[in-house]
């Protein structure tokens, strides 16, 4: 959707001198401004950037795991966008990104470029990225030295009786399983969608002298990440 503003009301403008003397006010960017650009997960197939332009612009999507669409200019456009800014206005126009979930094991990304009519600002840009797993942020995800593979992992101490996981998923229908039952979710269903989850762990002390192993399995929207969680070893009597 798109919405005009007079620019007279607008912030974070550049302003160029006129042969003239007076003052124009030109800008493209993209809000939110973040430096690591729009980061998205593996379950995830929807999400948005806004644009701020005092100067008409283009954009045009290549990459095949998105789709870019907006409403502007009284009709729906797809990939190959272009925006008119009335003199005197500036656009707040938004992007929505249409993507396929990530079930490839390595992280793509695609350049968001955005081309102003303004020649002296030309092309802005931002990074669209998906990675290859889900948004599960306790415990935070390791990339294998080795293998490149992305992990989780989490440690308990023996006498340990309670932890937590925290996640995000991005479908209705994500599941959490443990495969031992000395290691218990309190909640394994009915998530939240686009909400965080802090869930509870209920784990019995390790009363043997060996350390053990069990994991915990998180899928959303088909795609699964495994928790890989280890207690350590119980005092000897």
């Amino acid at each position: 959707m798109k919405k005009f503003f007079l620019a007279a009301a607008a912030v974070l403008c550049t302003c160029y001198a006129c042969s003239d003397g007076s003052n124009e006010f030109h800008s493209t960017y993209f809000y939110p401004q973040n430096a690591r650009g729009i980061e998205t997960y593996a379950d995830q197939i929807l999400d948005s950037v806004k644009v701020v332009s005092y100067d008409s612009w283009t954009h045009k999507n290549t990459a095949d795991w998105v789709e870019v669409v907006t409403l502007a200019d009284g009709k729906r456009q797809v990939n190959d966008i272009a925006v008119t800014v009335p003199a005197g206005y500036y656009s707040f126009t938004r992007l929505d990104f249409n993507m396929q979930p990530n079930t490839t094991g390595e992280i793509r990304y695609t350049p968001i470029q955005v081309t102003s009519s303004f020649e002296k600002i030309g092309t802005v840009a931002t990074i669209l990225t998906q990675y290859p797993f889900l948004n599960i942020a306790q415990p935070a995800v390791e990339q294998n030295a080795v293998t490149k593979a992305f992990e989780f992992k989490l440690s308990l101490a023996a006498t340990q009786t309670e932890s937590r996981i925290v996640f995000t998923p991005y479908a209705g229908d994500a599941t959490l399983t443990s495969s031992a039952s000395w290691l218990v979710p309190e909640k394994t269903t009915d998530f939240e969608q686009y909400a965080k989850q802090t869930v509870t762990l209920q784990i019995e002390k390790n009363e043997t002298e060996t350390p053990r192993t069990a994991t915990l399995t998180l899928t959303s929207r088909g795609i699964s990440n495994v928790i890989t969680v280890t207690q350590s070893a119980g005092k000897a009597e």
